[in-house]
Order: C-alpha cells, then structure tokens, then sequence
C-alpha cells in the first residue's frame, strides 16, 4: 500500500507572532532607555531593528515573488537579493557613519542580532515552501 504524504501547512501566523513579539520587547527596552537617560543607545538599537526589519521583508518579497517560476529566476532573485542587501547595508552604515551621531557599532550590533532572529524566520519560509512544493 503507498502512503501518501500530508501536505504540511505551517501557519505563517507564528512568524508574525515572532515579529510582533520582537516589536514590542524593543519598544519596551527603547521606553526604558529613554527613561534611563540613555536615548542614544536606544535610538541606535531602534534604527538597527528596523533596519533588519526592512531587509529581512525585502528578502521575504523577492523569494514569495521567486517561487514557482524556473530555478534560475529563483536562485537570480534570491542571491541578487542577498546581494542588494548587503550593498543597502554598507550604504547605511556609511550614511549613519558620515551624516549622523548614533554610535555604529551599537547600530550594528542591533542590526546583526535582529537580522539573525529574522533570518531564522526567512529560513524556515523558505524551507516550508520548498517542502510544500515538494509534497505537491
């Protein structure tokens, strides 16, 4: 008897709950840095965050728009997308480093934790619609 796989769905609502999470405990520690008097380092962690924030929907809207067309297309957008996010990071770095006062290295502090965790997330996307295609 041949078993038949079961499509696995799993809900993208965790991520978003992740994210969301992850919004509010910067909120939190901004609001409390602030109140701390130290608004610098917390404006710089807020920057970082949203930072990777942006890149990291960047990145989840070049592989949504990628998937089901011809793997060359696909793996184009999804390298060329690491790339340009990359390049956008150096520009920022540079903008935030010529143009401004927050302390870069706490920005890129901030930047490489949060861009890891949401990373992780676009991973898992990922592997979940390679799977699903997959199983299909």
């Amino acid at each position: 008897m041949i078993q038949q796989k079961k499509v696995t769905k799993r809900p993208m609502k965790i991520d978003a709950v992740i994210i969301l999470l992850l919004i509010i405990v910067v909120i939190i520690a901004s609001a409390s840095l602030f109140i701390l008097d130290h608004a610098p380092l917390a404006i710089a962690i807020d920057i970082g965050f949203i930072t990777s924030l942006v890149y990291i929907l960047i990145g989840f809207f070049s592989i949504y728009r990628s998937f089901g067309k011809p793997s060359t297309i696909f793996y184009r957008s999804f390298f060329g997308g690491l790339a340009i996010r990359f390049l956008l990071f150096l520009a920022t770095l540079f903008i935030l480093y010529k143009f401004s006062s927050i302390s870069v290295s706490i920005f890129t502090l901030s930047f490489i934790a949060f861009y890891v965790v949401l990373q992780g997330l676009e991973i898992r996307y990922v592997w979940q619609k390679l799977e699903n295609q997959k199983l299909k």
